[in-house]
C-alpha cells in the first residue's frame, strides 16, 4: 500500500506556535501533521486478500469443523497455494475446452498408447490419429487459413 498522506493544518489567521483560546480554556495549536490516508491501492477481491494472507500470515493455522463434525486444520499458506493451483487448472480447462473433441481424444487416448507401442505400430497409430484429427471441418478450415496466410499465430 502506498503512503497517501492527508494534511491537518491550523487556519492562517492563527499562529501555529501560539496557544489558541477556546471559551474559558487554552489549548495549544499544532503544526501541520501528516496523517496516513486510508485509500487502498488494490481492490478488495479474493485474489489480493489470499495473496496477502498467504505471504504475510502463511504459517497462521486455520481450524474448522466439517459437516461430519471432524476437525480440519490448515494454514493461510496452504489455502493460497491451493487457490493458485485451482486458478491454473481452470485456465487449462478453458484452453482444452476450445480444442476439438477429436484432438482431446487423441491426446488422452492415443498418445499414451503411441508411447507404449513399438516404433512401427506407434508411427502407424500417430499417422492414423493425425488423419482423423485433420479430417474435421474445423481442422480443414484452420489448415486452409494457414496456407492462405490468414491464420492466427499459435499462442501458448
Amino acid at each position: 500500500m502506498s503512503q497517501n498522506y492527508l494534511s491537518c493544518s491550523v487556519p492562517q489567521e492563527l499562529s501555529a506556535a501560539d496557544p489558541v483560546a477556546f471559551g474559558d480554556t487554552m489549548r495549544a495549536s499544532f503544526p501541520e501533521i501528516p496523517v496516513l490516508g486510508t485509500m487502498m491501492d488494490f481492490p478488495l477481491t479474493l485474489v489480493p486478500i489470499l495473496e496477502r494472507a498467504g505471504k504475510l500470515y502463511g504459517q497462521v493455522e486455520i481450524v474448522s469443523r466439517r459437516p461430519d463434525r471432524t476437525i480440519a486444520r490448515t494454514n493461510y499458506g496452504a489455502i493460497y497455494r491451493r487457490a493458485r493451483r485451482l486458478a491454473r487448472a481452470l485456465e487449462l480447462a478453458a484452453k482444452v475446452a476450445t480444442n476439438s473433441p477429436v484432438t482431446n481424444f487423441a491426446v488422452l487416448q492415443a498418445l499414451p498408447r503411441i508411447a507404449e507401442a513399438d516404433p512401427a505400430q506407434g508411427y502407424l497409430l500417430e499417422s492414423l490419429m493425425a488423419a482423423v484429427a485433420g479430417s474435421t471441418d474445423e481442422a480443414k478450415a484452420r489448415m486452409d487459413a494457414f496456407l492462405e496466410g490468414r491464420g492466427g499465430r499459435v499462442q501458448r
